[in-house]
């Protein structure tokens, strides 16, 4: 049961940052970022 109420909203239980340093915050941040730049760049070359 405890599993099935936790699996919708795992935010709910704990924070996102509960167990990460600060470092691995920024550099999961930046790898998103750069995902999406590479991706919108990408669709921008296609479309031009």
């Amino acid at each position: 049961m405890s599993e099935d109420q936790s699996a919708p909203n795992p935010t709910s239980q704990r924070p996102a940052n509960a167990g990460m340093p600060r470092w691995m915050i920024w550099a999961f941040a930046g790898k998103m970022i750069l995902v999406v730049a590479i991706v919108a760049v990408v669709f921008w070359i296609a479309n031009s």
